[in-house]
């Protein structure tokens, strides 16, 4: 039988992943913002990316956009 996750469960596989491409792009550069390093960092399942973002490249648009709003609201 398999066991549902509540929306507070997939809620916070997704700010992981975002968190996770954020630091990786600070600490390292976005070239180091593998889809393996974001998924390893975040401690998700690869296919994450996709579920969530739809590509890497998406998820990386949306932690960027994510920060922005961040350091906008502390100016």
């Amino acid at each position: 039988m398999s066991q549902r996750r509540s929306s507070s469960e997939d809620s916070a596989t997704r700010d992981r992943l975002l968190a996770a491409t954020t630091n990786l792009i600070a600490r390292d550069g976005i070239a180091a913002a593998t889809s393996r390093r974001i998924t390893d960092e975040a401690g998700v399942n690869l296919a994450a990316i996709t579920y969530w973002f739809g590509s890497k490249e998406n998820l990386v648009d949306a932690a960027l956009q994510s920060e922005e709003r961040r350091v906008g609201k502390e100016c």
